[in-house]
């Protein structure tokens, strides 16, 4: 009953659902961004061959921009340690192309890879992206499969109907709602928000001679609720459990969600900060606690932004944590970034809030990861990859998170 979206704080859900609503359609604003004429939003296409939102994963000019951007950071020194995980959770910002100069691609650069012939490719063999749209009507709940997608071939039909049949029937009455968006086409019209670039960027992950085709789980969270988030995590986490269709597999689950908005450059990155610091180190009941307290306008571990402070969309978030609970992810990495230029434009002297946050757990001794360093240095002399990665050898006594914000272009700082 704690996770309940109408028995939270006495109508939590209710109370936030129109502000969301009106922050999620606020960055349905269209931009060029390089070679890309992207749209923050898109919709479902339902029965076209695909849906605008999954396009980008087999679009040469979206894929060339990501991998544009992960060059970029994967040639930053120092570089970030790279990620050795069966399974990994990432919460990026809904844009990671333009969000505070792409620095989420940082994050992605520092997914393992592996060498296919001559060529680089994600080292994960399936994926989910989770993304958000507002609710319509009383129709709140999530989508899967083809219901985003469209008949594209991307989504792992079987992984579909494991997650609307076993999945369900195993949670029983602790399952989230799912949508079918042919049942009920007006509850999937509203735009779709965090899919299109998060597909870009795996499909530049992916190299050359792999694909998305069949190997791919997307999910749209429709409306906004503390309940609907977790429960979708406990039926995602269930892909990989063991019985799951996904247990033998390497999955990497990518979940779009905004942070703050509208806050001065000091109030944010105090308070968006604090909430990387809650959804790191705390579990579902904790942050739920948080969130509520945010909606109510309340100062909140030192936060004081109230409503501004909230994520913009706080359910992907919670679905993200839940997984990385349940799939026993340890290990946490975050970085907190904000631009002074949100999606309309502004110049107040407010900024926008964004994360990126690994949940991860690498289970090799210090002697393998030492291995795998003096080999990828020796691979590294003699392949040229599309792709350089540098992984760094890190002992890890107990989970950490590092903090660290930047403006636009001009670093802030570390904490």
């Amino acid at each position: 009953s704690k996770l309940s979206d109408g028995n939270v704080g006495g109508g939590f859900a209710s109370r936030v659902k129109d502000f969301g609503a009106m922050r999620l359609l606020r960055g349905c604003v269209g931009r060029v961004s390089g070679a890309l004429l992207a749209s923050t939003c898109v919709t479902h296409t339902l029965g076209a061959a695909i849906s605008p939102g999954c396009s980008a994963a087999e679009s040469a000019s979206a894929v060339q921009q990501a991998q544009g951007l992960l060059d970029k950071f994967s040639t930053k020194s120092p570089s970030m340690a790279e990620v050795n995980s069966h399974h990994a959770v990432l919460i990026c910002p809904i844009s990671p192309f333009s969000s505070a100069n792409g620095f989420a691609a940082e994050a992605f650069a520092s997914l393992p890879r592996r060498v296919d012939d001559k060529d680089f490719t994600s080292f994960f063999t399936k994926f989910v992206v989770v993304g958000h749209a507002p609710s319509v009507g009383s129709s709140a709940g999530a989508s899967v499969g083809d219901d985003v997608c469209g008949s594209s071939g991307l989504t792992d039909k079987m992984a579909v109907d494991f997650l609307r049949k076993e999945a369900m029937q195993s949670l029983s009455h602790f399952a989230p709602d799912l949508v079918s968006c042919r049942a009920e086409p007006v509850a999937c019209t509203a735009p779709v928000m965090g899919l299109e670039e998060q597909l870009a960027f795996l499909g530049a992950l992916m190299g050359p001679r792999r694909s998305l085709q069949a190997n791919l789980l997307p999910v749209v969270i429709h409306g906004q609720g503390i309940r609907l988030g977790a429960r979708l995590g406990d039926a995602l986490a269930l892909l990989v459990a063991p019985g799951g269709v996904w247990e033998a597999e390497r999955v990497l689950f990518v979940v779009a969600a905004d942070l703050s908005h509208g806050l001065s450059l000091e109030q944010a990155q105090f308070c968006d900060a604090k909430t990387a610091e809650v959804l790191s180190e705390g579990g579902v009941a904790q942050i739920a606690a948080y969130f509520e307290e945010l909606a109510k306008g309340q100062a909140v571990k030192g936060c004081s932004g109230g409503h501004l402070a909230l994520p913009t969309a706080f359910a992907p978030l919670l679905t993200a944590a839940r997984i990385a609970q349940k799939t026993n992810l340890k290990q946490r990495r975050a970085f907190v970034a904000h631009s002074a230029i949100g999606a309309m434009g502004r110049s107040d002297g407010t900024v926008d809030g964004y994360a990126a946050i690994m949940f991860w757990d690498d289970a090799r001794s210090i002697w393998e990861r030492l291995a795998t360093q003096t080999s990828f240095a020796a691979r590294n002399m003699s392949v040229r990859a599309p792709l350089a990665v540098v992984v760094a050898a890190k002992r890890v006594s107990r989970p950490r998170v590092n903090l660290r914000s930047t403006r636009a272009a001009n670093p802030i700082g570390s904490r």
